[in-house]
């Protein structure tokens, strides 16, 4: 199966993104999957990273986030998920919703993506960043005003792939700072514990992607 345009989700992250923050602390690790915040300056909201290691191809991860769509069923507590703009096959905006607890009201936020692969080491690394006035307000949602995240894939020398999950974004509204970060890690953790289901169905776990180089 040939994909045309390697078309990432929502909020994603790995180094590099010229954030001024602090070590990280690793939170806990649970089900193969370590969860790390740390503190980033001139900011009261903590950055988050997941990482894990499974048996997967790199044409079934990026084709998982390829399947924009298919978002809401993996990507925690995310509701709605769409496709805003395709730039080139590599590039483009997204469209992601997400829910929240009564009384605090959901987030939306249009996300630009970059795709590229390191030919030497086949690392894949998808870049987000928030794009905040890219599309009208809608009334009822609050925007997020400012999102940086990527996902890396690395491939490992017994085959199987390392997945880094890492993003840092302010909550716009009136969120306390103290309650968002008491909950932050709960979003990596959940993301990636389903991920590792979601590809291992037929329509991910069989995909070929021409333009992918695998190790």
């Amino acid at each position: 199966m040939k994909i045309k345009s390697l078309i990432i989700g929502i909020i994603i992250v790995s180094s590099g993104l010229n954030l001024q923050s602090q070590p990280w602390t690793l939170n806990f690790e649970r089900d193969d999957i370590k969860v790390y915040t740390r503190s980033v300056s001139n900011s009261k909201f903590k950055e988050f990273k997941g990482e894990m290691t499974v048996n997967s191809s790199l044409s079934a991860l990026i084709g998982l986030l390829d399947d924009v769509s298919n978002q809401p069923n993996w990507l925690y507590n995310c509701i709605e998920a769409r496709r805003l703009r395709t730039i080139s096959r590599t590039e483009g905006v997204n469209y992601t919703v997400i829910t929240a607890p009564w009384p605090v009201t959901n987030r939306d936020m249009a996300i630009h993506f970059k795709v590229t692969q390191d030919t030497n080491t086949k690392i894949v690394r998808i870049i987000l960043t928030g794009q905040k006035d890219f599309l009208p307000e809608k009334e009822g949602i609050v925007r997020v005003p400012s999102m940086k995240g990527q996902w890396i894939f690395a491939p490992l020398s017994n085959g199987s792939i390392r997945v880094i999950y890492q993003v840092h974004s302010e909550a716009g509204g009136a969120i306390p700072a103290s309650i968002a970060n008491s909950i932050v890690e709960n979003t990596p953790y959940n993301t990636l514990l389903k991920m590792k289901q979601e590809i291992l169905k037929p329509k991910y776990k069989n995909m070929v992607i021409d333009e992918v180089i695998e190790p």
